[in-house]
């Protein structure tokens, strides 16, 4: 796990902007390059500062045990990031001795993981290919990869989507994919933070707060998941950030870290989508794709406006059941019986967002601002619909609900 030259420069590129204030990662990453390259007066320089500031960070501090160690004359065998506790493993008792090969792993696992992000940091301009379109009212999105342990923050500007905030992050002991209560695992799905829960109301586990996410969203639910109170949180103040796996299926991240992306998570708009891996790519690759799916909605909404009732149900599949629970046949005949009713019908639909669903291939979620008026009623709502593209390629709505 050596770092190579590239680090140099991505470290340099991550914090000429911030230079008067290097995040805790920035520093370690900046003394595993000095240890690397045998600058030891340097690293330990840098070490003991970082220490200082955060006495806690568990990877610098056995980085800081590796680097006296070579210091002292001592060739030094280990992956960057495992610990000299390790040469004494055969004093220890049987359950001693898991206990330090359990913290060798989570901390080789963790040094792997940030130098793996600044190895191969997104490209400038790049987004994730999730994001078909998001809507005006948006100003942040956070995506976190969950295989990668890492939560990206990005930020509109000038109609585009910049990257502006990436942190390492914990994530459930058994992994991502959630299906059950208790199973230990991360969801993948997109969903929105409910509000926040201060550190007063919490306890010490959760660190300086939460951010509690609507797990399970409707999806979900039709899939028949299971399990609730599912967050973004702190850490105990026992620690600088816990092992990459180690929640009960929620995302963990620094207490200041969290505290620093509160402002930017708005309550019931930011979305925040978790993907078990996150693809970049530039925008101009997804415009295809959201031309084609915009096109979709586009030819719902002009269906039903028209009073087209048969070719408005066209777009639901199969399997389709509302929100109230009726089966796709129960649905037509009721829209049928409605729209014979009306004299005329306009719907309009704005604010769209439109993203391609983690962990379901060819499945996209849109949440819009619905308009509607028919000649005895006019009501505006947000809507959340789910779009199954076929292997025929037609596309069809097998999720509905009126937020």
């Amino acid at each position: 796990m050596r770092l190579r030259a590239t680090c140099g420069w991505l470290l340099f590129a991550a914090t000429a902007s911030v230079a008067a204030a290097p995040t805790p990662e920035q520093q370690w990453l900046r003394a595993a390059e000095q240890f690397e390259q045998g600058r030891l007066t340097e690293a330990q320089q840098s070490l003991e500062t970082l220490l200082r500031q955060e006495p806690d960070f568990r990877l610098a501090r056995w980085l800081y045990g590796d680097l006296l160690a070579a210091r002292s004359g001592r060739k030094v065998q280990r992956p960057v990031g495992t610990s000299p506790c390790a040469v004494i493993a055969n004093c220890l008792t049987a359950n001693e001795q898991e206990a330090v090969k359990v913290s060798i792993a989570d901390l080789a696992d963790e040094a792997r993981l940030r130098l793996e992000a600044w190895r191969k940091p997104p490209p400038a301009g790049y987004v994730p290919d999730l994001l078909l379109q998001l809507g005006a009212t948006a100003k942040h999105v956070a995506v976190v990869d969950l295989g990668a342990a890492r939560l990206h923050v990005l930020e509109s500007k000038g109609g585009r989507w910049h990257p502006v905030r990436s942190h390492f992050v914990g994530i459930g002991r058994k992994g991502f994919g959630k299906q059950a209560q208790g199973d230990l695992r991360t969801p993948v799905g997109i969903y929105r933070i409910t509000g926040f829960t201060p550190d007063a109301e919490l306890p010490e586990l959760y660190g300086a707060g939460s951010l509690p996410l609507n797990y399970p969203n409707s999806w979900d639910r039709r899939q028949k998941r299971t399990g609730s109170g599912i967050w973004l949180h702190g850490v105990p103040r026992t620690t600088y950030v816990r092992a990459p796996r180690s929640s009960e299926g929620c995302v963990t991240l620094a207490n200041a870290e969290l505290l620093s992306l509160r402002p930017l998570l708005t309550a019931g708009r930011t979305p925040v989508v978790l993907s078990e891996k996150v693809n970049w790519v530039a925008p101009a690759a997804l415009e295809a794709a959201r031309k084609e799916f915009l096109a979709q909605l586009e030819g719902w909404r002009a269906a039903w406006s028209s009073k087209n009732t048969a070719r408005y149900l066209a777009y639901y599949a199969g399997d389709f059941v509302s929100e109230d629970g009726m089966s796709r046949a129960q649905f037509a005949a009721f829209k049928q019986r409605v729209n014979a009713g009306k004299k005329f019908i306009k719907v309009g639909v704005s604010e769209i967002e439109a993203y391609r669903y983690p962990g379901a291939p060819g499945l996209v979620m849109t949440r819009f601002k619905q308009d509607y008026r028919s000649d005895n009623l006019a009501k505006s709502s947000h809507k959340e619909q789910f779009w199954r593209r076929g292997d025929d390629g037609r596309w069809a709505i097998v999720s509905e609900e009126t937020l």
